[in-house]
């Protein structure tokens, strides 16, 4: 093994443990265990159209919804399992979405027509739950002004740029 292979090596750890340690750290400051408040939402995230309620079973789904977030929140601390309507998710239970598995990437933004790179790795934080599917229509359903531009991301094992998959990233924890 060369010397720069184990440099190499050694600063994506180093990266990723720091990344690791961080977000645990501020889901743990921001955490205060005072209430858990539970919604549904519907949404076609190409339109933005949307439809809320406390049940499920109050939505009005329909062909036109193609993501079905549930929101649950535990304190201060938000997070929302993904549902698409063409996939699978295999079940969980609400606590499992505030186990904060690390992030395949170490930042995600879009890149405007002029080439500005917006980071939005903070507001996609909430939706970083182990069984989520993040995908590109979920990012542009977060940020609604990105429609249109591309998603970048950091790979936390090269730490290059590339560009996000069309086919979107889906959760695990790295202890499974």
């Amino acid at each position: 093994m060369s010397l720069d292979h184990y440099v190499e090596n050694l600063t994506t750890s180093v990266v990723r443990g720091v990344m690791n340690a961080w977000w645990k750290l501020v889901d743990c400051v921001r955490s205060r265990p005072e209430f858990k408040r539970i919604d549904w939402r519907v949404c076609n995230p190409n339109t933005g159209d949307a439809d809320c309620a406390e049940n499920r079973e109050e939505i009005a789904f329909s062909d036109d919804f193609t993501l079905i977030l549930q929101k649950a929140r535990y304190g201060n601390v938000r997070r929302y399992a993904v549902h698409w309507s063409d996939q699978h998710r295999n079940p969980y239970v609400i606590e499992d979405l505030f186990d904060s598995p690390t992030p395949p990437w170490l930042f995600i933004g879009y890149v405007d027509e002029t080439g500005n790179v917006f980071d939005h790795t903070h507001d996609v934080r909430e939706y970083v739950c182990s069984g989520n599917h993040v995908r590109p229509e979920l990012l542009t359903y977060i940020v609604p002004k990105s429609l249109g531009m591309q998603w970048v991301y950091i790979d936390p094992q090269t730490l290059k740029q590339e560009h996000f998959p069309s086919e979107g990233f889906l959760i695990e924890n790295a202890e499974e």
